[in-house]
This record gives structure tokens, C-alpha cells and sequence, in this order.
């Protein structure tokens, strides 16, 4: 009987050990774009360009270094929901794609 304690999770599996996911890697979709991103991405592109990495063989990505930190400058203006949205979703894709889907439906409006 295999010990529990010692089978390799899917991380480790699929990622051969080289890469540290970012904590906040929570959804079953967000785990398959990281996967293709690991097996798309080149080596030498995959710290400045990964979304999802936290870090390549122990090298970390500049996604994870950008945001792991919040400029209280940031938060000073903001209201209590909007700050804790920032400290909830540290590194967030979400509002990135949804400003970028408000940006283009503008742009679309007026041409």
C-alpha cells in the first residue's frame, strides 16, 4: 500500500517541480492556464510573462514580485470595499480582463 504522504501532488506532476503556482491559484481554469503557460511560454520568457507563476526554479516572476505588495498610496483614496478587494486579491486577473472588456465595449459605442 503507497503512503499517502509520499505520492507527488498534481503540482508536482505536471509542473516537474520547477514551478510555485501563486497562492491565490484556487480555480480548476486558472490551474489549467498556468499548465498551458508552463508548456507554451520558453523558459527564459516564462518570469516575465507568466500570469499564474509565483516563481521558476525559485526564481520569482515579475507577475508575483509587481503584486505581492500594495502600495498604500493606492489604498489611501479608496473606500473600504475597494481596498479590501485589493488586499483580498492580491494577484487577481479578474479586474484586469473585466476593465479590459468595459474599454473595448466604450471603443466599440463610438465607432
Amino acid at each position: 500500500m503507497n503512503k499517502f504522504y509520499k505520492i507527488k501532488s498534481p503540482t508536482e506532476i505536471l509542473f516537474n517541480n520547477e514551478i510555485e503556482l501563486l497562492p491565490s491559484i484556487t480555480e480548476l481554469f486558472e490551474y489549467e492556464l498556468a499548465y498551458l503557460e508552463y508548456k507554451i511560454l520558453q523558459k527564459n520568457e516564462y518570469i516575465e510573462r507568466t500570469a499564474y507563476g509565483k516563481s521558476l526554479n525559485n526564481k520569482k516572476s515579475l507577475h508575483f514580485l509587481k503584486y505581492s505588495k500594495i502600495s498604500e498610496s493606492l489604498l489611501k483614496t479608496r473606500s473600504a470595499a475597494t481596498n479590501s478587494y485589493f488586499k483580498n486579491g492580491l494577484f487577481s486577473t479578474g479586474y484586469a480582463t473585466h476593465n479590459q472588456v468595459k474599454a473595448t465595449n466604450q471603443r466599440l459605442k463610438y465607432q
